[in-house]
């Protein structure tokens, strides 16, 4: 549990750690340096990001926008964003922002609240390292996180310490999260009530 809460705070990490894998905050945005690519001087590896503010106001029409600008980066049209991630507070905006559409026709099913929220084809989510006002519109077919088969987890030899009556192995993973079409990744940036 602790080596994937430890992951997951890597994922959302505003900097980039020598040894860490690349973060979404990087990784999603259109000045940074990735993969000793430049990308505030080669806008093909931009990806986009979107200044909101408001959700009330714009916050359902920039989330629009993103999935409009993730579907025309390249040849052809392309699939929507499948996965989207915010924070709790933005997460329970949208979801707000749905209420007043829904219409029952169990009224045991609207008690009983809902296990995932969805905007067109991508399910919403909150984790709690996403930085506040930021939202994360990701393409899976765009963005991958690959694991070395060798080190995925893989359980090293215990060792009995001469000086302790315990037993500890090395638990070794190596991976990194990867973009093959940058452009097509979308950060909403700002976002409040």
């Amino acid at each position: 549990m602790s080596m994937k809460d430890k992951i997951n705070i890597d994922l959302f990490a505003s900097s980039q750690g020598a040894k860490a894998i690349h973060t979404l905050p990087i990784l999603v945005d259109a000045t940074s340096t990735v993969m000793d690519i430049n990308s505030s001087a080669n806008s093909w590896w931009q990806a986009q990001v979107i200044a909101s503010g408001s959700f009330a106001a714009r916050g359902l029409a920039d989330m629009r926008n993103g999935r409009d600008l993730s579907m025309q980066q390249g040849q052809s049209a392309q699939p929507a964003p499948d996965f989207i991630v915010t924070t709790r507070l933005v997460y329970e905006l949208y979801e707000a922002s749905q209420v007043p559409g829904i219409r029952y026709s169990d009224v045991g099913m609207a008690n009983a609240g809902f296990e995932a929220l969805k905007f067109g084809p991508a399910v919403i989510d909150f984790d709690p390292n996403v930085a506040t006002g930021e939202m994360y519109m990701l393409p899976s077919d765009s963005l991958k996180l690959v694991v070395h088969s060798d080190a995925n987890l893989s359980i090293g030899e215990f060792k009995e310490p001469t000086d302790q009556d315990v037993r500890s192995a090395k638990c070794l993973w190596m991976g990194n999260l990867v973009t093959t079409n940058r452009r097509r990744l979308v950060k909403l940036t700002g976002i409040t009530a």
